[in-house]
């Protein structure tokens, strides 16, 4: 007896393989990567107190944000309350970056600056990462706001197509007829 029955949606399986590996996941991953590699490299030099604790709070949560991807790069849990609490932990690498950010620009902006360069390419470097991702986020949330916005608008408009999901939904210019001119 297969104890998978997709059929009868039976599960008893509470992890299975992962088959796609999300693009969040590889971008997590990469940056992880880098800060590990990073503040390693400048914590084995150990010549700057003003970035210290700094540098080992950002090693060791970037160790232990790796082997949390590593688990749930190679598990899928099949579990729906898991999977939601898995997608959830994607949060305090958010937040924990973040408060990194934070400290880092407290402490290199409004800081003495007598590390040597290598110290300050490297909070330079993890600072501009950190203002390009704010950013991107700011922007994805003004254009998300926009768009249901004009959604909404395009709705009240036009009640027999309440669902938008194709350029045609928004240009004017498709009309009435589908011509696919962009698609």
């Amino acid at each position: 007896m297969d104890l998978n029955l997709r059929e009868n949606k039976v599960i008893y399986s509470e992890l299975g393989p992962r088959r796609k590996i999300p693009a969040t996941s590889i971008a997590q991953l990469i940056f992880s990567v880098l800060c590990l590699i990073m503040t390693g490299y400048l914590i084995y030099h150990n010549d700057c107190p003003a970035f210290q604790n700094w540098a080992y709070v950002l090693f060791f949560g970037s160790l232990i944000w790796l082997v949390y991807l590593l688990v749930t790069l190679v598990v899928k849990f099949n579990n729906v309350g898991t999977r939601m609490m898995v997608e959830a932990v994607d949060w305090v690498f958010l937040a924990f970056h973040l408060a990194m950010m934070f400290w880092a620009h407290f402490k290199y902006w409004k800081g003495t600056n007598s590390c040597s360069p290598k110290w300050n390419f490297w909070v330079l470097i993890y600072l501009i990462f950190g203002y390009f991702i704010a950013f991107s986020v700011l922007a994805s949330l003004v254009m998300n706001f926009l768009r249901s916005f004009n959604k909404n608008s395009h709705i009240l408009e036009h009640p027999e197509y309440n669902h938008v999901q194709h350029l045609k939904d928004y240009d004017p210019a498709f009309g009435d007829n589908d011509s696919g001119y962009f698609f």
